[in-house]
């Protein structure tokens, strides 16, 4: 594969990058094309040409006096103690930004992808760096403004250059194969640091990788930096740097959209039996069945006044769910359904990161008389619950007297976050979601209670064995709760 000095020069390269891209206040005026230069710099690396020189030059339309080529035993500038600053933060999901309107710590809210990312103001602790040290490799260290001291002579013309423009336009998920094979090394490059940079910052489940980021990421580089590599590779390349965060089902599923031919999708499990309608009454006790990937949308607060009167219920979640809020409706008492971190970020330093805690809280429907009984449900289940329908199983155990029955859930719920490749967009999770008690869900998904497998009648036809368990299950548990 490629050359190892080379690879570790477009890597430093694209740590620069990356940092000045996300971070730095003077490419929010839009007069400099910062891919394009980055994609010039990656050639004139392949070319052999100086690191630090290249470097130099691709800093220099910044005109930022502090963010340039230094030696590494250079004094870090800092802000005095509690001076004022601004600086932009990212997290993972627009819903995580503070109030726009409060100036006391937020200005207009922008949004790179689906990557969250405002201007904040901030008191600055004793020492505040104004800048984060960015290893380019080969001894060569950049420093790259992070945070905009009030005082600085270039405050205002910055600021207002961040708050021109509400939405910034994310780079183009698609581009056009250039020809020149040195032209075509550097896209292959810019979509590797690309997603380096993404997972680096807004990828909360970092701990759960089996092999350390910044190694899966050379090793895509080495790909990317070798001449032989064509087409299908480089594709085949940034799915394994994809699978190598092990981000639960999104690999399966959505992670498959870096290429555009259906036939390079998994195959996920197609039923081969009869399942009841959406919304049925099974059995002679008419037990209230909800099959949430297939209910009409109309039927449902039907199915839920149904599930409240009876106090008990079968809900199949074998699928992505129709709707979701009336579920809530179901709880008795206060709880919290999930807890959530979401990574945010003001520079590509360590120290410059940190999470936003919240959690999923639902108070209780107001219900005439005495307080009711939770609802006893009985929930199916397999690996095609992701996502939205794990959510809703963690909702539902939350609030209800819940057994789990079928097989593991995919263990990939949470928003996504995203980042353009010359193949289509790459995404991948970006917040962490757990039970309420702080359990994994992520990689470890639901587990049932009782363990089913679909089943068959010896002759080869596949039987709904998990609802045929479920209701089994479900007739014991509803004579127990009512002795």
């Amino acid at each position: 594969m490629g050359d190892a000095t080379l690879v570790e020069r477009v890597a430093g390269i694209g740590r620069v990058w990356r940092a000045v891209e996300l971070f730095h206040p003077a490419l929010r005026s839009g007069e400099i094309d910062w891919q394009t230069r980055c994609l010039s710099a990656w050639r004139r690396a392949v070319a052999g040409e100086d690191h630090a020189t290249v470097l130099a030059d691709l800093l220099a339309p910044l005109a930022d006096p502090l963010t340039r080529v230094l030696d590494a035993h250079d004094p870090e500038p800092r802000i005095g103690a509690g001076a004022a600053f601004h600086a932009i933060e990212y997290t993972s999901w627009p819903a995580a930004l503070p109030d726009a309107a409060d100036e006391a710590t937020s200005d207009v809210p922008q949004v790179f992808g689906e990557d969250a990312r405002w201007l904040r103001r901030v008191a600055g602790a004793d020492g505040e760096r104004v800048c984060d040290r960015v290893d380019a490799s080969g001894g060569v260290h950049v420093d790259v403004r992070m945070v905009i001291p009030c005082a600085d002579p270039a405050f205002d013309g910055w600021r207002a250059a961040l708050l021109q423009v509400e939405r910034i336009a994310p780079r183009a998920a698609t581009v056009a194969t250039p020809e020149d094979a040195d032209e075509l090394r550097a896209v292959r490059i810019l979509d590797a640091c690309g997603i380096w940079g993404m997972v680096e910052l807004l990828y909360p489940y970092a701990d759960l990788m089996d092999e350390p980021w910044d190694a899966c990421w050379m090793r895509a580089l080495d790909i990317a930096c070798d001449p032989a590599t064509d087409a299908a590779t480089w594709r085949a390349a940034l799915r394994d740097l994809l699978a190598a965060t092990g981000d639960g089902g999104h690999i399966g599923y959505e992670g498959a959209r870096i290429g555009s031919s259906e036939a390079d999708k998994p195959a996920r499990r197609m039923d081969t039996f009869e399942r009841p309608h959406g919304w049925a009454l099974l059995g002679e006790e008419e037990i209230p069945y909800v099959d949430v990937a297939r209910i009409p949308i109309e039927h449902g607060s039907r199915a839920i006044r149904t599930l409240r009167a009876t106090g008990h219920g079968i809900i199949d979640i074998r699928g992505y769910p129709q709707f979701f809020d009336l579920f809530h409706t179901l709880a008795v008492e206060d709880v919290i359904g999930a807890r959530y971190r979401e990574p945010t970020a003001r520079g590509i330093a360590p120290d410059r990161r940190s999470w936003l805690d919240s959690t999923s809280f639902q108070h209780a429907m107001p219900r005439a008389g005495e307080p009711a009984p939770r609802v006893v449900l009985t929930i199916l289940i397999d690996e095609r619950a992701q996502s939205s329908a794990e959510h809703m199983c963690l909702w539902l155990a939350a609030q209800c007297d819940v057994e789990f029955v079928g097989t593991p859930t995919s263990g990939a719920n949470g928003q996504v976050t995203y980042v353009p490749t010359s193949f289509g967009w790459f995404q991948v999770s970006g917040g962490e979601v757990r039970w309420p008690d702080g359990r994994q869900l992520q990689r470890v998904g639901v587990q049932p209670h009782h363990v089913v497998e679909p089943g068959t009648d010896g002759m080869g036809t596949v039987l709904d064995a998990v609802l045929d368990a479920a209701l089994a299950r479900h007739r014991v548990r509803v004579v127990a709760a009512s002795d």
